[in-house]
C-alpha cells in the first residue's frame, strides 16, 4: 500500500540529456476500487499544454524542459493560445480574467515594472532623503520622523497583539484535552493529506515529525506524503524508504515522491522559465503526483472533504491540531456556522503559530534573535486576525485540497511558497467575488466548464456581475483562520557549530528576504485586476483587502529598509555638519514647538528611540508565549503521568536556574535583546533586504535555494 516514485531525470537514451518521464507505477489501492476523493475534473497535469489524458496543467504548470521530448503539438497549443488571446491562460481549462495567474517572470512590461516596484520605492525614499539633506532639511527630518514613528507604532501594536494572543493561546491549550471528543465528532468525514517537503533533512528529525503525527487524534486515517528531492541522490531515497517502512502501519498511507530537476514553469503570456529548486517546486510536483496516482477507496469522502497541510520537516504538531482544523472545516461545510455561504468552507486557510524554540538551548545568538523577532511578528500577525486585520500563511499551514488545485496555489518558480500560496488563493477569491461566480460550481467535477459558462464571453460575465448588484456575490474573499495550538519548530544550528551556524543563518536570512518578490506579485495582480475588470465591479471591500495585504508586505520588507536608509542619510548629514544638526540646536528651537517635535521624532538626539518600546514588547511576548507553549505543557505532562506526547515533552531545553526556568528564560532573552540585539538584528535583517531589492529586480525568484542545518542536540533524543 505504499508507493515510491522513482525518477531518472537524465536518461542515457536521451541524447539531449534531458529528464525522461518516470516509469508508470500501479495505482495504490487497498481494494474495492472506490475513491477517497474524486479529482477528475480539477485542473491538473505537469505539461505546459493540454493532453488527451488530462495531463495538461494550463497556467503555471510544470513540465520537463523543451528538449525532454514534449510533443510539438503541445508546444504549438501553448504558443497559438497565447497569440489568440494573451490575457487568458493557455490550455483547456481557461478562465476569464485570470488576475491570480500572473507571474513576475513573464516577458511583458508590467512584469518588469512589478519586479522593480520594491526597488523603486526604496530608491524614491533614499533620493528624497538625500534631497532633503542637501536642500531642505525639514524634508529629511519629516521622512525620518515618518518612518521612525511608523516602525515604532507598527511593531508595538504587533507586540500588543502578541499579549492578547498569549491569553487566547493559554485558554486554547487548557481546553484542548477537554474538547477531544467534541472535536472528533465535528471533524467526521474530513480527510487529511499531509505533505512534508524535505531536502537533506536529518532522518531522525523527520522521524520525530512523523512520530508527532502518529500521536495526533485521528492519525490512523492520515495520508502522509514525503516529498523528497531527486538531487539528494541515493541517500535520500534510502532514507525515505526506511521512514516509509518504519511508519507504514501508523497511517492510512505513506507515499514518497521524488522531485526531478530540469523542469520548466509555463506563464500566462506563453513564456517559459526554469523551475527554482526549493520547497515551492517540490510541493507542486508532489501534489501533481498525488493527484495523478492516488485512487483511494473511501466512498464517503469527496474532493471537498480533504484538507491539505504543508508542513516543514522539523515541526512538532499539537495532538489536537488536525482535529481542530477538521472541526472548523466540517462546521463550515455542513452549515453549522449560520453565517456560512455555499462552499464557504473552501474559501479558508488555517494557520497556527510556529515557534522555533525546540533547540533553544543550543542556538547561537544570531538564531535566537531571529527567533525572537520572527515569532513576535508571526504570532502577533495571527493574533491580529481576531481584530479583523490581515496576515499571510507561513511555513506550516492548512487549506482545502480543492482550493489548492483550482487556484493552482503552488508554482515552481517561487521562493516564498507559503506567502505565495495564500496570495494566489486570495486573488482567486477576488476574481470570483468581483464576477459574482462560484468557481466550485463553474467547473463541476467530471469534466470542463458547463455549456453556459463555456459559451459566455468576458463581456457577458461582466454584464451579469453588474446587473447582480454591488452586494456580496456567491463567492467570498479568502479568510485566514487562526489555530492557537502552536507548532513547535527549530532554528538554524549547524552541526559543525561555531562560525558555520552564523554563515547558515546568513543564507537563511537572504532566502527569507527573497519573499520581497511577493510584493511584486501582488503589485502585478493589482495592475491586472484594474486592467481586466471594470472598476464598478471592484468593491470597497476588495480595495480594503488589497490595502491590508500591501500594508502587511510593506511592513515586512520595505519599512525597515526605508527607515534604515533615511536614518543613514541623517547620520551622514550629522557627521558632515561637524557632529551636530544646526537646525535642531537649542537656540534654533526656541519658540518653535513644531520643529522641536520634528527633531525629536526624527531621532536627531536619540536615533535609537523607535526600538525601545518594540524591544520591550518583544521581550515580554517571547517570555510569555514560550513559557505557555514549552515550559507549561512539559510541567503539566510531568504531573499527569501517562499523557506525555512529543509536543508536550518539548521544553526548549531551558535549564532551571536559581530562580526557576521562567526567570532563567526571561533573563536570557533580556540579555540577548538589550546587550547585542541591535547590531546583530540590523545586520541579519537590513542587509539581506537590500540585497533582495536588487535580486528581485534583476532576476525575480531566480535564486539559489540554500537549506540551513537545524541540529537539535543530544537532549532531544533523551527527552
Amino acid at each position: 500500500t505504499q508507493l515510491i516514485l522513482p525518477h531518472t531525470p537524465r536518461s542515457p537514451s536521451s541524447p539531449s540529456g534531458s529528464p525522461s518521464q518516470p516509469p508508470k507505477s500501479p495505482t495504490p489501492t487497498r481494494g474495492g476500487g472506490t475513491q477517497w476523493w474524486s479529482l477528475q475534473g480539477l485542473p491538473r497535469g505537469v505539461g505546459c499544454g493540454s493532453s488527451a489524458d488530462g495531463g495538461g496543467g494550463g497556467v503555471g504548470s510544470s513540465s520537463p524542459s523543451a528538449s525532454s521530448g514534449s510533443s510539438p503539438a503541445a508546444s504549438t497549443s501553448v504558443a497559438s493560445g497565447a497569440r489568440a488571446r494573451r490575457r487568458l491562460p493557455p490550455g483547456a481549462d481557461e478562465e476569464a480574467f485570470p488576475i491570480h495567474a500572473g507571474n513576475i517572470h513573464e516577458r511583458r512590461r508590467a512584469a518588469f515594472v512589478a519586479r522593480a516596484f520594491p526597488l523603486l520605492l526604496f530608491l524614491a525614499v533614499t533620493l528624497l532623503s538625500v534631497l532633503g539633506a542637501a536642500r531642505w532639511i525639514d524634508l529629511l527630518l519629516g521622512i525620518c520622523a515618518f518612518f521612525n514613528l511608523g516602525l515604532c507604532a507598527v511593531m508595538s501594536l504587533t507586540g500588543v497583539c502578541c499579549l492578547l494572543g498569549t491569553a487566547r493561546l493559554s485558554a486554547e491549550l487548557a481546553s484542548a484535552d477537554s474538547d477531544r471528543a467534541t472535536g472528533a465528532a465535528l471533524a467526521a468525514g474530513v480527510s487529511h493529506l499531509i505533505l512534508i517537503p524535505s531536502y537533506r533533512e536529518d532522518e531522525e528529525m523527520l522521524a520525530m515529525t512523523l512520530a508527532s503525527l502518529v500521536e495526533a487524534q485521528g492519525s490512523a486515517g492520515f495520508h502522509v506524503v514525503l516529498a523528497m528531492e531527486y538531487r539528494e541522490g541515493q541517500d535520500g531515497t534510502e532514507k525515505a524508504e526506511r521512514l516509509q517502512e518504519r511508519f507504514c502501519d501508523c497511517f492510512a498511507r505513506v507515499t514518497v515522491t521524488s522531485h526531478p530537476p530540469d523542469l520548466v514553469e509555463c506563464h500566462i503570456d506563453g513564456s517559459r522559465g526554469d523551475e527554482v529548486p526549493g520547497k515551492a517546486s517540490n510541493v507542486k510536483w508532489a501534489l501533481h503526483q498525488v493527484y495523478k496516482l492516488y485512487d483511494i477507496e473511501d466512498a464517503t469522502s469527496s474532493e471537498d472533504d480533504v484538507m491539505l497541510t504543508v508542513a516543514d520537516a522539523d515541526v512538532i504538531f499539537h495532538p489536537q491540531y488536525f482535529a481542530r482544523v477538521g472541526a472548523e472545516f466540517a462546521a463550515l461545510r455542513d452549515g453549522r456556522d449560520r453565517r456560512s455561504a455555499p462552499h464557504a468552507h473552501l474559501w479558508n486557510m488555517w494557520q497556527a503559530p510556529q515557534l522555533p524554540f525546540r533547540n533553544f538551548h543550543c542556538m547561537p545568538l544570531c538564531s535566537r534573535l531571529w527567533a525572537y523577532v520572527a515569532s513576535t511578528y508571526e504570532f502577533g500577525g495571527i493574533s491580529s486576525l481576531l481584530l479583523g486585520d490581515a496576515h499571510l500563511t507561513f511555513s506550516t499551514y492548512s487549506l482545502p485540497l480543492e482550493l489548492a488545485l483550482r487556484a493552482r496555489a503552488h508554482e515552481g518558480d517561487v521562493i516564498a511558497e507559503d506567502h505565495h500560496a495564500f496570495l494566489r488563493c486570495f486573488l482567486y477569491s477576488v476574481r470570483a467575488s468581483a464576477l459574482r461566480l462560484d468557481p466550485f460550481e463553474e467547473v463541476p467535477v467530471g469534466g470542463g466548464r458547463p455549456p453556459a459558462a463555456q459559451a459566455a464571453s468576458d463581456a457577458s460575465l461582466v454584464a451579469a456581475a453588474a446587473t447582480a448588484g454591488r452586494g456580496p456575490g456567491p463567492a467570498r474573499l479568502l479568510r485566514l483562520r487562526p489555530i492557537f495550538l502552536p507548532v513547535k519548530a527549530t532554528s538554524v544550528v549547524s552541526e559543525s557549530g561555531g562560525l558555520q551556524s552564523w554563515v547558515d543563518r546568513w543564507q537563511q536570512a537572504k532566502r527569507h528576504a527573497q519573499g520581497m518578490a511577493e510584493l511584486s506579485y501582488l503589485a502585478l495582480a493589482t495592475y491586472d485586476m484594474i486592467r481586466l475588470l471594470p472598476l464598478r465591479l471592484i468593491t470597497p471591500d476588495l480595495w480594503r483587502a488589497f490595502a491590508q495585504l500591501f500594508g502587511r508586505l510593506l511592513y515586512i520588507h520595505i519599512l525597515p529598509a526605508c527607515q534604515f536608509a533615511a536614518m543613514a542619510v541623517l547620520l551622514v548629514r550629522f557627521v558632515c555638519s561637524g557632529f551636530c544638526l544646526p537646525e535642531c540646536a537649542a537656540d534654533e528651537l526656541s519658540g518653535h514647538p513644531g520643529r522641536w517635535a520634528l527633531c525629536a521624532l526624527a531621532g536627531a538626539w536619540m536615533p535609537a528611540w523607535p526600538v525601545f518600546l518594540p524591544t520591550f514588547f518583544i521581550w515580554l511576548s517571547n517570555v510569555l508565549f514560550v513559557a505557555a507553549s514549552f515550559l507549561g505543557p512539559r510541567q503539566a505532562a510531568g504531573e499527569a503521568r501517562g499523557s506525555k506526547t512529543s509536543w508536550h515533552s518539548e521544553d526548549a531545553g531551558v535549564r532551571p536556574g536559581i530562580c526557576g526556568r521562567r526567570w532563567t528564560l526571561a533573563m536570557q532573552i533580556l540579555f540577548d535583546l538589550a546587550v547585542v540585539g541591535g547590531p546583530v538584528t540590523a545586520f541579519y535583517g537590513i542587509f539581506p533586504a537590500l540585497l533582495a531589492l536588487w535580486s528581485v529586480f534583476r532576476r525575480g525568484n531566480r535564486f539559489e535555494y540554500v537549506t540551513a542545518t537545524k541540529a537539535m542536540g543530544d537532549w532531544a533524543h533523551a527527552s
